[in-house]
């Protein structure tokens, strides 16, 4: 792939997700590193889709109550993932959960220079 749709992230969420990843690497069958990759990818999601979502309708002039009205949908949706991620995580073998945290490193950029 040439082309990619990216989102900031802070210097604390890039090493946060450094080290999940590292972590996975050298225990994947540790229930807490598990555990700490869920809260990353729920972390990861809620950043983009707040950054190609809510802002989006922020720039748009939306209004108030309509940006609550999906703003409130959104954690609607997030709470009902949560317990489907965290079931699936947990019950992956190390194998996969090595292969989720590759497929993470993958999509993680650094900006080169200013």
């Amino acid at each position: 792939m040439n082309h990619f749709f990216a989102f900031p992230i802070t210097s604390e969420q890039w090493e946060n997700s450094q080290q999940v990843i590292e972590n996975i690497r050298s225990e994947p069958e540790n229930r807490q590193n598990r555990k700490a990759l869920i809260d990353n990818i729920n972390q990861m999601a809620d950043v983009g889709i707040d950054h190609f979502f809510v802002k989006s309708l922020k720039q748009a002039d939306l209004g108030y109550f309509k940006i609550k009205a999906a703003e409130v949908g959104l954690q609607t949706f997030k709470k009902g993932l949560q317990p489907i991620l965290r079931q699936l995580v947990m019950g992956m073998s190390d194998a996969q959960i090595l292969k989720i945290v590759d497929f993470m490193e993958g999509v993680m950029i650094r900006k080169l220079a200013d």
